[in-house]
């Protein structure tokens, strides 16, 4: 009985241990594999994390239409990707990186990402309208891009799809916009609706993996580096398209 009671305890008394010492063991190996593979001077791109179109489009209940991110990194010195890794507690093992030769060029680099995704940001909402007067007209068009708000969360123009299709769906009350599954739409459009590719899609398929998602909406052309990171039958649907109509006529039929 005795024998039993200490051999109790001491399982008690070991096993967290050995879960912290595992856990600990398991950072350091990959901390110290991210410090001498990561360059310094250098851009990190990796996965980011699915976002509910209603940060974007106005809709009267929640809805399952979310876009997705991916996070873009500045690294100066080796240690920045560990702190942004420890500041969101999670361990970034897939991902992909651009260095330059200085500091300088880096930061200029990563200022002009910056400058891009804000002006592609912009240039979206043109997009939209022209899309919205070319299949609505001028009267409808109005009410259409009503329930458009800015969002400042995420910038560029890879959230395209999601929004124009949150906003169809809201018009045209389609019954999909509010369905039980998770659909995450990554792709930009362009005034004719066709669909076209955006960057980092097989970061942003983890993501869509990783957040539980049901379907996943990306361009064709890019539908084989999708699954990059994920393998190639993951959980979730990857739903290849070409054009805005393309995608609504599946989503009418499948969801």
């Amino acid at each position: 009985m005795d024998d039993q009671l200490f051999t109790r305890k001491f399982v008690v008394k070991t096993v967290p241990l050995v879960i912290v010492i595992g856990c600990l063991l398991y950072i350091l190996f990959y901390s110290v594999n991210y410090y001498f593979k990561i360059p310094e001077n250098s851009i990190i791109y990796t996965q980011g994390y699915t976002l509910p179109i209603t940060k974007d489009v106005e809709t009267k209940e929640d809805t399952n239409l979310y876009k997705v991110t991916a996070l873009m990194i500045p690294v100066f010195n080796r240690t920045d990707f560990l702190k942004v890794m420890w500041e969101n507690r999670k361990v970034y093992q897939a991902y992909s990186w651009k260095s330059y030769d200085s500091t300088k060029e880096a930061m200029i680099a990563s200022l002009n990402v910056k400058i891009d995704s804000n002006n592609a940001q912009l240039e979206k909402y043109n997009v939209f309208e022209e899309y919205a007067y070319t299949n609505y007209g001028e009267e409808e068009a109005e009410k259409f891009l009503l329930p458009i708000k800015i969002g400042t969360e995420t910038t560029g123009n890879s959230d395209s799809l999601a929004i124009i299709l949150a906003l169809i769906g809201v018009h045209e009350e389609k019954k999909w916009v509010h369905s039980n599954k998770k659909i995450v739409i990554t792709g930009n459009i362009d005034e004719n609706g066709n669909v076209l590719p955006v960057g980092t899609i097989d970061l942003k398929a983890l993501a869509a993996a990783d957040d539980k998602a049901d379907v996943f909406i990306v361009p064709k052309e890019q539908f084989d580096e999708a699954f990059k990171f994920i393998g190639k039958k993951p959980r979730m649907k990857v739903i290849p398209v070409t054009n805005v109509i393309e995608t609504i006529e599946w989503l009418d039929a499948n969801i």
